[in-house]
């Protein structure tokens, strides 16, 4: 049991470890976003990808430990939230598994706050882009500007779209 404690604890480290480095990579997403240099995003994206995947295999890793320190315990095999399961350890591993978890939690709140921030950057830039696809394309159009004889002078001028996405 006191391996398997001790390797519940690691796991945790090495996780908010992992997810330090993607909230890096999350902060270097915002100065890219707010550049403007859309190019070098696709180098993060690929090491956060890397990241992600070892967080997964890193999970997998603790579901194993966690069902077996389920049956050490005499606990159900049945899914269990960290919390529950530091509630029937005792001493010295108990509060270790609880500061980590503290900490990995806090460690995925920022994480979170970063990748909503970028997201909400993403989304103004579209929206800009959006709104100078419709300045340009509306350009063509002068309005509803008709001669002497009642048609549009608009008639035969074009747009340089030819769809809006």
């Amino acid at each position: 049991m006191e391996e398997l404690l001790i390797r519940l604890e690691e796991i945790l480290k090495d996780e908010t470890i992992l997810y330090s480095q993607i909230l890096n990579i999350g902060n270097k997403k915002t100065d890219i976003i707010v550049k403007g240099k859309v190019n070098d995003l696709a180098v993060l994206i690929e090491q956060e990808q890397d990241i992600v995947s070892k967080l997964s295999k890193m999970e997998l890793e603790r579901d194993v430990i966690t069902s077996a320190i389920h049956k050490e315990l005499g606990l159900p095999d049945e899914k269990m939230t960290l919390t529950q399961l530091i509630s029937h350890i005792k001493g010295s591993h108990a509060t270790t598994l609880m500061e980590k978890q503290n900490t990995l939690l806090d460690t995925l709140g920022v994480v979170k706050s970063v990748n909503d921030q970028n997201g909400k950057l993403i989304n103004n830039s579209l929206e800009y882009i959006e709104f100078s696809i419709n300045v340009l394309s509306n350009a063509a159009n002068p309005g509803n500007n008709y001669n002497q004889v009642g048609y549009s002078d608009a008639a035969g001028k074009s747009s340089m779209f030819d769809l809006k996405l």
